[in-house]
């Protein structure tokens, strides 16, 4: 979450049942759901409640700046702001989903956001080639079609026996079991 963001989060908008954080005003002026950790839900039921709002003690981004420089200069600790925090967590979840899932994480509207903060290594972009041209043994004829038993959700990179679609994965049966009823989903 942004600083401004967080300082105007109340009591109201977090859902401890659903892990979620609603909010209504952003800085891009959409709504947004924001998920909560487990971490970060138990610091939330642990902070007392003395207003609606859950940080009642800024008011704005410039305090809670000034608080953060204070903390870091007395845990020895240079050059790091409030909003690098952000960005170190946006640059963590970049190699773990689809770009346009973190944009919509993090609450940017374009997607060019999104690749500000997906800084791969030699070895994360070695593994993204490896994953994306190891192809599983033929188990099928060129004119034949396996038969589809289920459709499961699209992840960042298909999965070894499966055939990527526009929003989901369709999954292929092997051909011992072809001659069985077919489900689709």
């Amino acid at each position: 979450m942004r600083a401004g963001e967080l300082l105007s989060l109340t009591w109201d908008q977090v859902d401890f049942d659903q892990c979620c954080a609603r909010l209504e005003q952003t800085k891009n002026g959409s709504r947004r759901t924001v998920g909560l950790s487990h971490k970060a839900i138990s610091v939330l039921q642990n902070l007392p409640r003395t207003g609606d709002r859950v940080i009642a003690n800024f008011y704005d981004t410039s305090g809670l700046d000034r608080a953060f420089a204070s903390a870091c200069k007395a845990a020895g600790i240079e050059g790091l702001r409030f909003h690098d925090l952000r960005h170190e967590a946006a640059s963590r979840f970049a190699p773990t989903m689809q770009v346009q899932d973190l944009a919509k994480l993090m609450g940017w509207k374009t997607l060019q956001m999104a690749m500000r903060y997906y800084n791969p290594t030699d070895s994360e972009i070695l593994a993204l080639v490896r994953r994306a041209t190891t192809k599983p043994p033929s188990q099928h004829t060129a004119d034949t079609q396996p038969p589809v038993t289920e459709r499961i959700p699209a992840p960042s990179f298909a999965p070894v026996g499966t055939i990527p679609t526009a929003s989901f994965m369709v999954k292929m049966t092997p051909p011992t079991y072809a001659s069985q009823i077919i489900r689709t989903a």
